[in-house]
């Protein structure tokens, strides 16, 4: 599987899993940044990364983490409509 072309990365609306490093600039855009926003609509800061990844440090507490897996729920929730 090749990678889209320069200027093409995350336009794709591919909506599977990806399944290798190459699929992972096919990630939608448009619903990433719905999801996004709907973290900090819900008070929960994400750094923005263009890969759709996230990061938990040890400095979060479990409580953090629960909080954060909640808002991500409600938040992939809206986005997807």
């Amino acid at each position: 599987m090749r990678a889209p072309p320069a200027g093409e990365a995350g336009r794709s609306p591919a909506r599977r899993a990806p399944r290798s490093y190459e699929d992972v600039p096919r990630n939608d855009a448009e619903l990433l940044g719905r999801y996004r926003r709907g973290f900090v609509a819900r008070g929960v800061f994400e750094m923005p990364e263009s890969l759709g990844r996230s990061h938990i440090s040890a400095a979060h507490s479990d409580d953090d983490v629960e909080r954060s897996l909640e808002v991500a729920r409600e938040a992939l929730r809206a986005a997807l409509g």
